[in-house]
């Protein structure tokens, strides 16, 4: 027979299971396939602007902001309430942003 304890952590277990195995809303997932093709193409694209001093200070600043919108819609994708949601959304606006300030 299992304890209120071990039937507690069983349920919380499986709903935890269940929530990583749920699908996805398919629009999510083609966001989550688009942000990560968009850091390959950060990656290639700051490869090319190294040859100068002001190339690699402008590679970096964009390669760290276009690899982490990928990153953290992964995050915002694993959110546990509507406002966790919101909260890690920001951060991917931000990041997104910014990678367009230094595109342009």
């Amino acid at each position: 027979m299992r304890s209120a304890t071990s039937t507690l952590f069983l349920h919380s277990f499986e709903g935890m299971i269940h929530a990583l195995l749920k699908p996805m809303n398919p629009r999510a997932e083609a966001l989550k396939l688009r942000t990560f093709a968009f850091g390959l193409r950060i990656v290639r694209f700051c490869r090319t602007r190294r040859a100068t001093w002001e190339g690699r200070e402008f590679s970096d600043q964009l390669f760290r902001a276009g690899t982490r919108v990928g990153a953290n819609y992964r995050a915002t994708c694993r959110a546990r309430s509507h406002a966790d949601f919101i909260a890690k959304i920001v951060y991917v606006v931000e990041e997104a942003d910014e990678s367009v300030y230094w595109l342009e």
